[in-house]
């Protein structure tokens, strides 16, 4: 298990950190060892850390849904 630590950044986002740092320790394995295979259980964790969505997103869909969804 890797531990990933929070970056210092205000639109920082778990889900995309966890990404980012899943496909670099790919990379690694196959650029150390492309002969081995390897195995990678990526699990997101957005419902856990942090409890928002981006602000890109947001932003986005501000005031559509201000009455309800079903509208």
């Amino acid at each position: 298990m890797t531990k990933v630590a929070k970056k210092d950044d205000p639109d920082y986002h778990f889900t995309a950190d966890m990404t980012n740092e899943a496909i670099k320790w790919v990379k690694f394995q196959q650029a150390m060892t492309p002969e081995k295979p390897f195995m990678i259980y990526y699990a997101t964790g957005a419902v856990h850390a942090p409890h928002h969505a981006p602000k890109a997103f947001i932003e986005k869909y501000d005031g559509k849904f201000d009455d309800s969804w079903l509208a």
